[in-house]
């Protein structure tokens, strides 16, 4: 004797022992799952070790400067201590003219004067005017870091332009400003001995030689400075990251039952497409839910603007839904399958015979369908 059970019946009954499954194997596999649900406290994390670093690293930018403290200007460096210059034959210095023996002078004491480390005479070139320096700069890149253009219009009036690489270079989180590493330099260093140059013109050598020059410089006071946040910028792929996470171990799980071949077996035995797939959809919810969860409630504690200054409850349900939308929902999940009510109910169909499929609706009938 068949004893036909209605349709939500059995809907029911699979549904709750499939989603029992689903339970069970997940509380087997608990470092899988512990794995999968604190997948969003890792990248958090992550993102917070990359808003510190960028923090530190730019220090200056973040705070309120208001008593800046002077500081020596350094000597003219070596062409090899740029960042960018590996050239052994790279200058130090070239200048225009050199055609005046009073500039030659001028530029043989700031070689000689020049703290710490005189400028060998090999690392000095000059030229005839500032188009040939230019050509020469053109014609082999990377190798001078700075040239001086005078301008001798009396013994009392020596005008100069200085022409240095304006770019900041930048490599394994270091940055070389063109203004503290040559500019400034070389501009303190040519103003020295131009003075020195016109105090000796007037009041002898001796004068000269007396001549003391000590300058120093500081940063303007400012208040802390804005930048572009890492948090800001690279929030959005981390938080995109922990819901990718959640959705590739769910297609995980539900290609390894198939491989394995165990919902073939349970469609065998009578098991229902819509309670397969609204089990794994109410699972995957459940696991979604607890991933938000930990994901907002931790990103809240660990300080990050996206959860503080915007409502909670809203990225809450925006990030919940952009998880359950990536494990979607088949049409299985929520499609009935029926049958002709002509026909009477059959057992399921054993492991030796395939199902059968139900008959094609009739064109016209008044009697209305029922669930397999």
């Amino acid at each position: 004797m068949i004893v036909e059970r209605s349709y939500p019946r059995r809907f029911a009954e699979q549904f709750v022992a499939l989603l029992r499954k689903n339970l069970l194997l997940g509380l087997r596999n608990w470092r899988a799952t512990l794995v999968q649900l604190s997948a969003s406290l890792v990248f958090l994390i992550l993102l917070l070790l990359v808003d510190v670093s960028n923090r530190n690293t730019t220090r200056d930018f973040y705070e309120a400067v208001t008593k800046p403290e002077a500081r020596p200007i350094g000597p003219i460096p070596e062409c090899t201590s740029d960042m960018y210059i590996t050239a052994p034959d790279c200058l130090d210095l070239v200048y225009s003219p050199d055609d005046d023996p009073v500039i030659d002078g001028i530029v043989s004491r700031i070689r000689a004067n020049n703290a710490g480390r005189p400028i060998p005479e090999d690392r000095v070139r000059k030229f005839p005017t500032p188009q040939a320096v230019d050509e020469y700069l053109k014609a082999n890149p990377d190798t001078v870091i700075s040239a001086v253009h005078f301008d001798r219009l009396d013994n009392k009036n020596i005008n100069f332009g200085i022409q240095t690489n304006s770019t900041t270079k930048y490599f394994k989180g270091v940055f070389q400003s063109p203004t503290d590493f040559v500019r400034m330099p070389l501009q303190n260093a040519v103003h020295r001995e131009i003075a020195r140059e016109l105090v000796r013109e007037k009041n002898g050598q001796a004068a000269a030689d007396e001549f003391a020059w000590e300058v120093e410089v500081s940063e303007f006071p400012h208040p802390a400075l804005s930048s572009v946040s890492i948090e800001g910028t690279a929030a959005p792929y981390f938080i995109f990251a922990a819901a990718m996470f959640s959705f590739v171990v769910q297609v995980a799980e539900i290609v390894a039952e198939k491989e394995k071949n165990l919902r073939l077996a349970m469609r065998t035995m009578g098991m229902l497409d819509s309670a397969f797939w609204t089990s794994w959809v109410t699972y995957h919810f459940i696991s979604n839910l607890v991933s938000t969860l930990v994901l907002c409630t931790f990103g809240a504690m660990l300080g990050f603007k996206i959860f503080l200054e915007n409502d909670w409850g809203l990225v809450f349900l925006f990030l919940l839904f952009f998880m359950q939308a990536m494990t979607g929902e088949p049409p299985g999940a929520v499609t009935a399958t029926y049958c002709d009510p002509r026909e009477p109910p059959r057992a399921p169909a054993s492991p030796r015979e395939p199902p059968r499929a139900p008959s094609p609706p009739a064109q016209a009938s008044g009697t209305p369908w029922r669930p397999c």
